[in-house]
């Protein structure tokens, strides 16, 4: 039998077209469970239910969905503070799940690294933060075999400045191809985003920094992202006494600066 939790991780949604992925990590007693919807005009029908085998409590810690694939989380264990990351493909069509097995990062990331903590995947590209792997943060990158449906690491994102305990890895959001990541603790618990462009020949080409600007001191921001089109909102969780805030900000007229 599954071990209960004494925080039941909350529900989560992943919304992508006319396809909704919704977790529920805390049924069948912490075991965890994902839902598929699609939508048919203006009505949404459930398709199907998936909860693996075997595996880790807490399964729909985390989700992230991009057209056909889709990566679901467990919640961290209470021993080493990992989770495990699973892979799908989708069929949009008819909402069922193909499992495509587990992303793992190929190098020892160090004890309770959190790897698992946010997830975003675009495509064949998949991200998995890392918060405290080595004391500092990492991003995982994965890429996905377009003929065989694996997925195997690709490299690794950090801070070009390598602050200790800055949890870089916390929160993820892509920008077409480029890719946002937020370290809440970095500069002294103010946070800090770091802005990664990409290049589909070239790779990752640069790296550029940006802070909380006049929210004041530790106010955790880059605590969580969400972007779209040329929104983005930012999460301050430790904002107003811990309270907590987001900044929403807009694409400037050159397409670049926000």
């Amino acid at each position: 039998m599954a071990t209960s939790f004494s925080s039941v991780p909350p529900p989560l949604t992943a919304l992508h077209g006319d396809v909704a992925v919704v977790s529920a990590p805390g049924e069948d007693d912490g075991a965890g469970a994902v839902y598929v919807f699609t939508r048919a005009g203006d009505a949404w029908s459930r398709r199907s239910r998936f909860q693996p085998d075997e595996g880790g409590n807490g399964f729909g810690t985390g989700i992230a969905l991009d057209g056909a694939s889709l990566l679901v989380s467990t919640a961290p264990s209470p021993e080493v503070f990992v989770a495990e990351v699973h892979a799908f493909q989708l069929d949009r069509a008819t909402g069922g799940l193909e499992p495509l097995g587990r992303l793992e990062p190929e190098q020892d990331l160090g004890e309770r690294n959190l790897f698992g903590t946010a997830l975003a995947v675009k495509g064949s590209l998949a991200l998995v933060g890392a918060p405290v792997a080595d004391n500092v943060g990492k991003l995982i990158v994965f890429e996905r075999d377009d003929d065989t449906g694996a997925w195997a690491q690709a490299g690794t994102l950090a801070a070009f400045d390598g602050q200790r305990y800055s949890r870089f890895g916390s929160a993820i959001a892509f920008d077409g191809d480029d890719v946002w990541i937020g370290a809440p603790n970095a500069d002294e618990w103010s946070g800090s985003l770091y802005h990664f462009a990409r290049d589909g020949q070239r790779g990752w080409t640069r790296v550029v920094k940006s802070g909380p600007g006049g929210l004041g001191d530790c106010v955790s921001f880059g605590s969580s992202l969400a972007l779209a089109g040329d929104v983005s909102v930012v999460g301050a969780g430790g904002f107003d006494n811990r309270a907590g805030g987001a900044v929403l900000r807009t694409r400037g007229a050159d397409g670049v600066r926000w």
